[in-house]
Formats: C-alpha cells, structure tokens, sequence
C-alpha cells in the first residue's frame, strides 16, 4: 500500500501508526487462557470517555471546558469514542448521541438474559 505523498512527504514512505491510525491487532488464545493485561491507559481519553459517558454529553466545548483540555484534544477524542462506538456519528445539526450505557445504572434487561 502506498501512502499519499501529501500526508506523508518522508521517502520510504511513513508507516501508518506515525500517521496517528490505530493499527488492528488480533490475537488468537486458547479458550481457557487468561486474558492478556490491557495495554497502558492513555490517562486523558479514559478520563474524557468516563466523563462524556457519566454526563451523557458528547459536545468537543463541554469536554474542552469541563477537562481543561483543548477543543482540539476534545475533538480527537469525540472522534476516537465514535469510532469505538461510545458515541454516535453527528446529526445534521451536529449532535451527537451517548450510545453506551452508563454503568451506575444497573444491568439491562440484555445483560441478564
């Protein structure tokens, strides 16, 4: 796969985790095996994830103001948790909708049966 030379002007050409892309990793375990421990946290989106998800607000000023992060710091991470499906992708107005469940909710009814 080549890259385009406008987002990344180096010869070879960049690999795409310098572009800032998560790179897929599937790894295939036993089914007895124990889970591997998560990677290390990136402290500052688990807090803005937490945040977005107790407040049920998905708004980049909200999150900016409410962190003391940057709009754009807030920004990158409304756009990681919509990738993750955390948060919906904007309306036509620019909304965005918390789709995950607030965990101090107790289970759902798909959660138990």
């Amino acid at each position: 796969m080549r890259l385009d030379r406008n987002l990344c002007p180096a010869d070879p050409p960049c690999h795409p985790a310098t572009l800032g892309y998560p790179l897929p990793v599937t790894v295939l375990l036993p089914p007895d095996a124990p889970l591997p421990p998560p990677p290390p946290p990136q402290r500052r989106y688990l807090e803005a994830r937490n945040f977005v998800i107790l407040s049920r607000r998905a708004s980049g000023s909200h999150l900016a103001r409410n962190l003391g992060i940057g709009f754009n710091e807030a920004m990158t991470h409304l756009e990681r948790m919509e990738r993750a499906g955390i948060i919906s992708h904007p309306d036509d107005q620019g909304r965005r909708e918390v789709l995950a469940r607030d965990p101090r909710s107790g289970p759902t009814i798909r959660d138990v049966g």
